[in-house]
């Protein structure tokens, strides 16, 4: 009987709580608060639905081998005049660390609080803090800041509650004898002298919900203390939307998004990175290599590396050599057409200069020291007269004396990029300033960014936190120039002289070969990966002298195989069409 009448009081006890919380809940969630709108990113389809473009037809003009070109896609999106109405994706974000979207509340935007711009705006599902919006102008910040919202309690909570109730109802009186002895000691819990401390059940149980409460609470009161950043360089999960007729996958996509934002993640991921970099001496990572003296080398092909490759697996290389061959030849023909001088550049890749620094492991099983872009180079050899520059042997020469590349990233630093310069001129035949007579001065420690570290979250330790950087100086006291990771990128020479006039479609390794300015009168520098091709014209026109088409060599395929052809076709149209106007001209 008297255990009746404690549930009771417990269950009444519940009820009047529940009751309370919930209006406290739903008055606070419906005060105004001011957020922002991020992870604004453009919706291809929407975009093109909504200007009445064929969304098929025109993926097919970036596709190639099946495969869409991203970049390239959003890129005629911006740059097309006849595109007023533009669809972007993004999330609602917040200013408070409590009152946002979460089990408990759903989140509504104050549509009034948005700018002029943005006319239609829709959510996935109510409540969600995700949606699409309308706006008559390209985006180009990256958050939208100042906007509304307001919160409201999820209806489900309330079902979840009530359930929850009615299961403790039914374990009350099933399991009773368990539970009261843990209800005694909760409810003793003040007068300490009540409880048995000896008994080992009592400690089990405060050390369980210590180690289960407690880190959610740090994390929550402390979040600006902990590391959010995304060092993976990747879209983090959405949390999934529950469908009963979806179920079979909604486990797997909360757990995907669960542990992207499980509280102390990054600290989590650097303690693991750290036990696998100083006990195991190597990284449990898909795309990752720790080599030697704690170099760090990509095991990617999308940012650096070819593993198969490397050891002399190159079958589905050699056997595309013929196309790329063709690829270069009419790429350099139709520049021909116009008196342009061509020159194909391929910057060596990190693990082919420093193959002392790779591990024993791979060393042990590869089959040549001869890289795959060898093939390439002797086929382009034995049958074109095309000049390359592949400067791999002057980099191996200096390697020893001189820290060339970054430990923790792909990329080289600006001496390399200034060897790599110098063998170029010496291709174009141009003058240049000889290495042996540059000043070569080791400047202090620069903070380097190293893309692998990133990756591992180990950018932050000493190892990685600073890396070698160079001050070149020639007798004339001319220094380089750093080329931003940008579309299109001008330098004017700052002589007046009678030099060319460069156009060079470029990757991010011509960054550290900033030498440029002094021996062309005006260069043209064009992001390979930003670039549309249908804006050729924009960019060749008749005052250019030479054209470079420079790749790292990782990416030789992809280069030749993909972009080449579309440039060169965007080519040959323009060739064509001064043809036209020629023949008209004559009649």
């Amino acid at each position: 009987m008297k255990n009746i009448k404690l549930f009771n009081k417990i269950l009444l006890s519940i009820g009047i709580i529940f009751i309370i919380l919930t209006s406290i809940l739903f008055l606070l969630g419906r005060i105004n608060r001011e957020g922002y709108l991020s992870n604004l990113s453009i919706n291809v389809d929407d975009t093109l639905k909504l200007n009445n473009i064929d969304i098929e037809t025109t993926k097919e003009m970036f596709s190639s081998d099946d495969k869409l070109d991203y970049s390239l896609l959003t890129n005629y999106i911006f740059t097309n005049s006849n595109i007023s109405k533009y669809s972007y994706d993004f999330r609602i974000s917040y200013y408070s660390k409590v009152f946002k979207n979460s089990d408990i509340y759903g989140v509504y935007l104050n549509t009034n609080s948005l700018p002029d711009y943005v006319s239609d705006v829709q959510f996935k599902e109510k409540g969600s803090p995700f949606g699409i919006l309308v706006s008559s102008e390209i985006i180009k910040q990256e958050k939208i800041d100042s906007i509304q919202y307001f919160l409201q309690i999820k209806y489900h909570l309330f079902v979840i509650i009530i359930m929850s109730i009615y299961l403790s109802i039914i374990l009350l009186y099933k399991f009773g004898f368990i539970i009261i002895d843990f209800i005694k000691i909760i409810y003793n819990i003040k007068s300490l002298k009540k409880i048995n401390f000896k008994n080992k059940y009592v400690y089990i149980l405060i050390m369980f919900l210590c180690f289960l409460i407690m880190p959610n609470i740090i994390y929550k009161v402390f979040y600006d203390k902990f590391d959010h950043t995304n060092y993976e360089n990747r879209n983090f999960a959405k949390k999934p939307e529950f469908d009963l007729k979806k179920l079979d996958n909604y486990p797997k996509l909360y757990e995907t998004y669960f542990n992207d934002y499980i509280p102390f993640r990054n600290e989590l991921v650097m303690m693991k990175n750290l036990l696998d970099f100083y006990v195991f001496r190597n990284f449990i990572y898909n795309k990752g290599i720790l080599g030697k003296n704690n170099w760090l080398f990509f095991d990617d092909t999308e940012w650096d590396f070819n593993k198969n490759y490397y050891i002399g697996n190159d079958f589905e290389y050699t056997k595309n050599i013929i196309t790329m061959k063709e690829n270069l030849v009419s790429f350099r023909d139709e520049l021909k057409k116009r008196d342009i001088e061509f020159v194909f550049l391929i910057c060596p890749q990190k693990h082919y200069i420093y193959t002392n620094y790779m591990p024993d492991y791979l060393n042990s099983i590869r089959k040549t020291t001869n890289v795959v872009t060898d093939k390439l180079l002797n086929y382009l050899k034995e049958n074109t007269d095309i000049k390359v520059v592949y400067s791999r042997d002057e980099l191996i020469k200096y390697k020893d004396k001189y820290q060339l590349y970054y430990k923790a990233d792909p990329h080289w630093n600006n001496l390399a990029g200034y060897i790599a310069y110098q063998e170029l001129m010496k291709e174009i035949g141009m003058n240049y300033v000889d290495i042996s007579t540059l000043s070569i001065t080791k400047t202090n420690l620069s903070i380097i960014s190293g893309a692998f570290a990133n990756f591992v979250a180990l950018s932050k330790i000493n190892e990685y936190k600073y890396d070698i950087e160079y001050e070149l100086k020639t007798i004339d006291n001319k220094v380089d120039t750093v080329i931003p990771w940008t579309n299109i990128f001008i330098i004017e020479s700052e002589e007046k002289n009678d030099n060319p006039n460069l156009l060079c479609f470029r990757d991010s390794f011509i960054g550290r070969m900033g030498y440029f300015k002094y021996d062309f009168k005006h260069s043209t520098f064009v992001n390979l990966d930003l670039f549309n091709p249908k804006d050729m014209e924009k960019v060749l026109n008749d005052d250019v002298d030479i054209v470079i088409f420079e790749t790292v060599e990782n990416k030789l395929e992809r280069r030749l195989l993909r972009t080449m052809p579309e440039y060169t076709k965007e080519i040959k149209k323009i060739n064509n069409s001064i043809v036209k106007t020629n023949i008209t001209i004559a009649k």
